[in-house]
């Protein structure tokens, strides 16, 4: 009677055992949910910042002097002496700067298209918004490594080598200067 009491027990637990023995299984209870293979989804946190600054300074100085002189061995015998002179100066400073800083915060999912030799994924993602009739898309490329890819499937873009993040818009801008500062900035 022991014997058939321990033989159910082992029956009974025998396919938990199985079942749990195999942490890195898709299928365990135990295991991450992690993206591993081609077609699953990870989430990139873009956070991207660019700044420039550019300074030009133009320096110009022109001069221009002429001048004709006739006495009395000259081309005029009437006048005693006879001199004419005259000149032009201009003289000019500019200088011109311009500054930009970008920056791009944007959550974008990716799925994985492929596994390299070395176990890199190649990852690929697009999401677009319209807002107020103004379009914008964001596109992303790259490479990530398994390590880099954090419990909860998410991926922070300065992890992503050889990153390709491509944000293009078509709609309003408010960024563009209207026609009045246009003209005087092409004056001046």
């Amino acid at each position: 009677m022991k014997k058939n009491i321990y033989i159910s027990i082992l029956l009974v637990l025998f396919p938990i055992i199985c079942y749990t023995a195999s942490f890195n299984s898709p299928s365990s209870l135990y295991s991450d949910s992690k993206a591993y293979s081609i077609g699953d989804i990870v989430t990139i946190h873009i956070v991207e910042q660019s700044s420039s600054e550019n300074r030009s300074r133009i320096d110009s100085d022109s001069k221009t002097k002429f001048g004709l002189s006739l006495g009395e061995e000259g081309l005029i015998k009437n006048f005693s002496s006879l001199s004419f002179s005259g000149g032009v100066s201009y003289d000019s400073d500019k200088d011109k700067k311009s500054y930009s800083r970008e920056t791009l915060t944007t959550k974008i999912s990716a799925q994985i298209v492929s596994i390299d030799s070395t176990g890199n994924f190649k990852i690929r993602g697009q999401k677009t918004v319209i807002v107020n009739g103004s379009e914008r898309t964001t596109i992303l490329t790259g490479i990530v490594r398994p390590e880099d890819i954090q419990a909860n499937n998410i991926i922070y873009s300065y992890n992503i080598y050889n990153a390709e993040i491509k944000y293009e818009g078509k709609g309003i801008s408010s960024t563009k200067p209207n026609l009045f500062a246009r003209i005087l900035d092409w004056i001046f």
